[in-house]
């Protein structure tokens, strides 16, 4: 749906945005060194294992450049939901709808 909502936007105001859908456990498909900054709002706290959340982390570092930036945020125990809904594992809590980990260590 949200790529939908772009793609019909980016048309409208003639901009170009090269839209894709891809599943970041596979890897990201950029070259190495490719950009200069990255960012995630809150991409790090889906349910992802320890060592998913590695290779995640070691995708984004080969990507970046040299003295490139990962600019992230992400929820941590000091959140108002940390420990509230369902508990699904170590840190990862189901809140309707949404299994969200929270950073703790």
């Amino acid at each position: 749906m949200a790529i939908k909502d772009l793609d019909k936007k980016q048309r409208e105001q003639n901009i170009s945005v090269d839209l894709g859908h891809l599943d970041a456990k596979q890897g990201i498909s950029f070259s190495k060194n490719f950009f200069d900054a990255m960012y995630g709002h809150m991409f790090f706290n889906m349910r992802f294992t320890d060592n998913e959340l590695k290779f995640l982390f070691s995708e984004s570092s080969r990507e970046l450049k040299n003295y490139g930036l990962l600019y992230f945020s992400v929820r941590n125990g000091e959140d108002y939901l940390y420990n509230k809904g369902k508990k699904i594992d170590s840190d990862i809590h189901e809140i309707p709808g949404f299994q969200i980990r929270f950073f703790t260590r």
